[in-house]
């Protein structure tokens, strides 16, 4: 995994249910990578990417295997009420072996509902 992939999340409504997301790990051929035994976790920041750190995200606390063998996981569904504003994440999985990666990166805003 050695290519960055950017995806950027749909905008969200703070305090609404987020719908989740699902991330396929896979090489520059498309071809799954194998993620037993591998740690995913997603940390988002407030601003910038170097920003205050607003969530970090792990298997249990906010993500979810779909199938590891698939290098399938998502972020699973759950209330987020952060402040408005433009967020930035980044995507890191230890691998079993010890490898860090860091395979996706990207952004999601979140508005107000607009009731007008």
């Amino acid at each position: 995994m050695s290519e960055v992939t950017i995806i950027n999340l749909k905008n969200h409504v703070s305090g609404n249910t987020f719908a989740g997301h699902i991330f396929s790990a896979k090489d520059e051929l498309g071809v799954a990578y194998d993620l037993t035994g591998a740690t995913p976790t997603i940390v988002f920041r407030y601003g910038s990417a170097s920003g205050t750190i607003v969530s970090t995200m792990a298997i249990g606390t906010g993500l979810e295997w779909i199938d590891q063998s698939l290098g399938k996981f998502k972020i699973s569904r759950q209330v987020i009420s952060w402040a408005i504003g433009k967020y930035f994440y980044e995507c890191a999985i230890v691998l079993a072996d010890t490898t860090d990666t860091t395979p996706f990166r990207g952004g999601i805003s979140i508005t107000i509902e607009n009731n007008t």
